[in-house]
């Protein structure tokens, strides 16, 4: 064998090489934003101010979602009973994104809508949007199972909004903005059946929630946002 033909075949040796090492890189991080990272793009102000609208994100499509996390899931207007567990797994979800594409969330069209929102609520928890008073200002504050969630959201009775609670509400707004209260109506405890989640959007005075469309099957989750 000359040192041409030696040559050569090293040479073809190491594109064949550096062909399939990068061919596996591309398969391993294909594999691993398809089924754990899918990219999300939000669309909507219902997440205010956590989530920013038109905003990039990641969906772990593996994670349960757990109490206080930022959750994906399908919107459907009627949801009498808990979907078959293949719903899960063989929905509009997987077959309809590119694997390097963006899902849209809080979206309008097709036969599904993709919601983000908060779960606030497990299956037997007690949720509850209470009334409270401190220093004559009317706030409400949630709670489950009877104990305050200790949150980043200041949310005033809009139902009560006497003096000082609008004299309140005046001096946040002047000192964090518009964004920093929040006008929202307390609600009657609620206990979430099993095998659904209770959820509520962070910018609360302008969301559909749970409060409207009540609570969400497990099975229609699709993730948790990171």
């Amino acid at each position: 064998m000359s040192a041409t033909t030696k040559k050569i075949l090293k040479i073809t040796a190491f594109c064949l090489l550096f062909i399939i090492l990068i061919a596996a890189l591309f398969f391993g991080a294909t594999t691993l934003r398809y089924y754990w990272h899918r990219p999300v793009a939000v669309h909507g102000d219902s997440m205010l101010p956590t989530i920013a609208e038109d905003s990039l994100h990641y969906c772990n499509t593996r994670a349960k979602p757990d109490f206080y996390d930022i959750a994906l899931f399908y919107y459907v207007p009627q949801w009498d009973v808990v979907p078959t567990a293949d719903f899960y797994t063989a929905n509009a979800f997987w077959r309809s994104m590119p694997i390097w594409g963006l899902k849209i969330a809080e979206s309008t069209g097709g036969d599904y809508e993709i919601y983000v929102k908060r779960v606030v609520g497990l299956g037997g928890d007690t949720i509850e949007l209470r009334a409270e008073t401190i220093d004559e200002v009317h706030f409400v504050f949630l709670y489950r199972n009877g104990q305050k969630v200790n949150e980043n959201i200041v949310m005033l009775n809009a139902t009560d909004l006497n003096e000082a609670t609008i004299a309140y509400a005046e001096r946040l707004y002047a000192e964090k903005g518009a964004e920093s209260t929040q006008g929202v109506r307390p609600t009657e405890p609620y206990t979430v059946p099993e095998g659904y989640l209770y959820v509520l959007g962070d910018n609360r005075d302008d969301s559909s929630d749970s409060r409207k469309f009540g609570p969400v099957p497990a099975a229609y989750f699709l993730g948790v946002l990171r």
